[in-house]
């Protein structure tokens, strides 16, 4: 994955007519130290030989450069302002909202350096090869994290499309730039955040994440403190968001009743051939991890409701995938025809170490006898659905935002009454993309 341009001189003004200054400032958006900063550095003494008159560094970290931006782009046109970028700079306008115009604000001057992005790891990480990388990220989902010089930045970009080529979950940790993300991947300590909030986790504390603001925010790394820390995650974009989860469902995340609940499902293949759960990937746990009560998972807090909607398809019915030659039929299975499913729960007690097993056996009449969603469960329907929906997920096949906001429908809760309205709007601006499409 190659930088195409990591630093594009871009200059406010092509005349130095009433400067007040000889002094030429070059902005670098990133800290001292990353690959931007020593070429930055090692330019500026060729510049002040070429011109006659000085140049000096001035590091504006912050805001995966945006701030460097705003401070070049508010500065006189008088052509003694320069702003070092990388081609990332290009993919602002899609992540932030800017208080500049980047079309008008600058005027490129000159490429001066292309150079390689290279993924190094930390010696104690048991990956030597990209290869063995890759493995190891895919047998580890959201547990290995990179660190970048900032949101937005050509290093964070090339990592989340390794991300998306490898189908590996790797969680980004951002930095003020590609030399304090260095020293750090170095020393070991981007996971230094989740040692402390899992040594106080086990000592009785739990820690919820509230986000607030836009920018340089990292929703990911915030959702993982929480789900390391036992608590809860939720950002805050509204007086009413703030309601709903600092009042109304206070008590489910302050009060906990059950803690490391694990939920294994399992379905009698001689009546269910095929299935899939609709998210969780985050909470995904090995099958052998399940009785492994040194192996942490979720709290439950009081009035706390937890809904698992699985996608199933009836033994012989067609499924989404060919059938298998020899299947998983037993003759176990065959002799438990009652039943559907066999549900397992473990979980420990908010001061127990040992945890405690239910276990349920669903009986196949539910199947037969199933009436279309209604209620609670319509609505949780809906709220899976639309999130398939926008993942872009193939095996909804023809499901539309109308009948999704159909699903949800009827509902008394406020809450719940704009959900709808968000999945109509959303309806809204598919049919419209897809009419502009068409347009052209």
């Amino acid at each position: 994955m190659r930088r195409r341009v990591l630093a594009l001189l871009l200059l406010l003004a092509a005349t130095a007519a009433g400067a007040q200054s000889n002094v030429v400032r070059i902005v670098v958006p990133f800290a001292a130290g990353g690959t931007t900063d020593i070429l930055a550095r090692a330019l500026a003494p060729e510049l002040q030989r070429a011109f006659g008159q000085p140049f000096i560094i001035d590091n504006k970290p912050g805001a995966g450069g945006v701030l460097a931006n705003e401070i070049v782009a508010n500065a006189p046109a008088d052509g003694y302002t320069l702003l070092v970028v990388s081609i990332a700079n290009a993919a602002h306008p899609a992540l932030y909202k800017l208080p500049y115009d980047p079309h008008k604000a600058f005027d490129a001057v000159a490429m001066f350096v292309t150079s390689p992005n290279t993924l190094a790891v930390n010696p104690s990480l048991p990956a030597k090869t990209v290869k063995e990388f890759i493995a190891l990220a895919k047998a580890k989902p959201g547990d290995i994290q990179y660190a970048s010089g900032g949101i937005g930045g050509s290093l964070h970009l090339a990592m989340e499309s390794f991300k998306i080529v490898t189908k590996t979950d790797i969680l980004h940790v951002p930095f003020r730039g590609a030399g304090p993300a260095g020293i750090d991947v170095i020393a070991g300590n981007t996971k230094a955040l989740i040692a402390m909030v899992e040594k106080e986790r086990d000592e009785g504390i739990t820690l919820t994440t509230l986000g607030f603001g836009q920018g340089n925010y990292n929703e990911a790394m915030m959702e993982q403190v929480a789900d390391h820390g036992n608590g809860n995650y939720a950002y805050i974009d509204s007086a009413l968001e703030a309601q709903k989860v600092l009042a109304e469902q206070m008590s489910s995340t302050l009060f906990t009743i059950a803690k490391d609940v694990k939920i294994q499902v399992e379905f009698n293949p001689a009546k269910v051939s095929q299935y899939r759960l609709l998210g969780y990937e985050n909470r995904a746990l090995r099958e052998e991890d399940f009785n492994n009560d040194r192996v942490d998972a979720g709290d439950i807090g009081a009035g706390h409701q937890v809904t698992a909607i699985y996608e199933i398809v009836p033994a012989g019915a067609k499924g989404w995938v060919e059938p298998r030659r020899y299947g998983d039929y037993s003759a176990s299975a065959g002799a438990k025809g009652a039943e559907l499913a066999y549900v397992k729960l473990r979980y420990k007690l908010p001061d127990g170490t040992t945890s405690k097993l239910i276990e349920r056996a669903v009986p196949a009449s539910l199947l037969a006898s199933a009436a279309p969603p209604r209620g609670d469960m319509a609505f949780a329907t809906a709220v899976a659905a639309f999130g398939q929906k926008l993942r872009g997920d193939p095996l909804l096949g023809e499901l539309s935002y109308g009948r999704i906001a159909a699903l949800a429908n009827g509902q008394r809760d406020f809450y719940r009454q704009e959900f709808a309205k968000l999945v109509a709007m959303a309806g809204s601006l598919d049919q419209r993309g897809g009419e502009e499409t068409a347009a052209r």
